[in-house]
């Protein structure tokens, strides 16, 4: 809310949201997984969702990984943990992604950025087929 103003919020739990919607979560948001998998199931339900977010909520993930479709298409992938992670994708194939590490897929190509063990700041790039 805006400087402790509800009006709003009560307005949307009131179901007054014009044309749009809005989904409550009356859960606690602690721990977070519970929060990921409610908005995850929630996502699914919406009928306009566009396909490539449709596709991104299919793959079987660990729940460290987090992931984005950006604007032009492409989906970005961050393992936000201190092992590799394993992602499997609809159809079967694999993606592995580096500890800390963030992959971009989309378009037929894969790309893999992480940090330098040896550079500190510096990122490196690889493909991955």
């Amino acid at each position: 809310t805006v400087e402790g103003d509800l009006s709003v919020w009560r307005r949307w739990q009131a179901g007054e949201t014009g044309k749009g919607r809005v989904i409550l979560y009356a859960g606690d948001p602690e721990p977070p997984d519970h929060y990921a998998r409610f908005v995850r199931d929630q996502l699914r339900t919406l009928p306009g969702l566009d396909a490539r977010v449709r596709a991104a909520l299919a793959v079987n993930k660990p729940p460290q990984v987090y992931w984005s479709v950006l604007e032009n298409g492409i989906t970005a992938w961050l393992n936000f943990d201190d092992e590799p992670a394993v992602l499997r994708l609809p159809g079967g194939r694999e993606l592995r992604l580096d500890p800390y590490g963030i992959t971009v897929s989309g378009r037929g190509a894969i790309r893999t950025f992480r940090k330098s063990r040896l550079r500190g700041q510096e990122m490196g790039i690889r493909s991955q087929k």
